[in-house]
C-alpha cells in the first residue's frame, strides 16, 4: 500500500538533530522525513498488509520508520527497540499512542517472549555490528518471531562494496564479511561501526537460523539490499 501522508502536526514533530543523525547521517530534516517514508513504503511492499499482525522494529531510533509506518496500519501492534535509551525515551514522551517503546542492551536476549512477532525488520543495524553480535542477535530474533514470520535484513550491497579500498575490498571477497572501525557514531556504543557482507556469506552463515527467502536488491535506497527470512521449520512432532 502507499503510506499515507502523516497530519500536519504529526509531519512537523521532529526528534532533535542530534538523534536524527544517528539513524540517518543527515542534519537534513527533510532527508530525515523522506528517508522514513520511503522505508516504510518498502517494508509495506515487502511485507504486506500489517493489520492485525505484531510486528518490532529492532533498532528503531527515533521513530524514522515508524511515524510512518504505524500510522498506516491501525489493527497492527507496534513495538520499537533499541539501544539508544536517549532515543527511546525522546519517542514515549513525544509518540506514545499506539507504539510500544524500550530499550534494550548491546546484548540479548530481549525482553519479549518466544514467538512474539509476525515481523521483524531492522534498517542498517546489522550493516554496524560485529560477526559476533550478529550472530547473537539471529539466535535471538529466531527466538522472538513466530514459527510463520518474516524477518527483514538490511545489508550493504554491491554499491558500497566497489568504494572499499581495494585491501579491505579483498578482505571482504575472502572472508565473506568486514567489521571495521569507522569513527563510530556519537551517542551509539563503540561497537556501531561498519559492517559489510557477501551473499555467500550470508547464505552459508545466516541460514542456520533462517530460510533465506528473497533477496531484493537495492530495496532501501540504491545502497541497501534487502534480505527476507523465515524461520526453519520445526521437526516433525516437537513443540515448544
Amino acid at each position: 500500500m502507499t503510506i499515507p501522508p502523516l497530519s500536519e502536526d504529526a509531519e512537523q514533530l521532529l526528534p532533535p538533530e542530534s538523534l536524527r543523525v544517528r539513524v540517518g547521517a543527515s542534519r537534513d530534516s527533510e532527508v530525515f522525513r523522506k528517508m522514513g517514508k520511503s522505508i516504510a513504503g518498502t517494508v509495506s511492499r515487502l511485507a504486506g498488509n500489517l493489520d492485525g499482525k505484531r510486528v518490532l522494529d529492532f533498532g528503531c531510533g527515533c521513530a524514522r520508520v515508524l511515524r510512518y509506518l504505524a500510522p498506516a496500519y491501525p489493527k497492527a501492534e507496534w513495538h520499537g527497540v533499541d539501544v539508544d535509551s536517549e532515543a527511546i525515551a525522546w519517542c514515549q514522551g513525544h509518540i506514545p499512542d499506539r507504539i510500544n517503546w524500550e530499550s534494550c542492551s548491546e546484548f540479548p536476549p530481549l525482553s519479549y517472549q518466544n514467538t512474539t512477532f509476525d515481523l521483524i525488520y531492522q534498517i542498517s543495524v546489522f550493516t554496524h555490528l560485529s560477526e559476533s553480535m550478529q550472530i547473537f542477535w539471529l539466535k535471538d530474533l529466531s527466538r522472538v518471531l513466530k514459527a510463520d514470520g518474516l524477518l527483514i535484513i538490511s545489508v550493504y550491497n554491491e554499491m558500497i562494496h566497489e568504494i572499499l579500498p581495494k585491501a579491505l575490498r579483498k578482505q571482504l571477497d575472502s572472508a565473506g564479511i568486514l567489521y571495521g572501525n569507522d569513527g563510530g557514531t556519537q551517542g551509539l556504543p563503540a561497537s556501531y561501526q561498519s559492517c559489510f557482507h557477501t551473499q555467500k556469506y550470508i547464505q552459508n552463515t545466516w541460514s542456520q537460523w533462517f530460510i533465506i527467502e528473497d533477496v531484493i536488491e537495492r530495496a532501501f535506497f540504491h545502497s541497501l539490499d534487502a534480505i527476507l527470512l523465515r524461520k526453519h521449520p520445526e521437526p516433525s512432532g516437537l513443540s515448544h
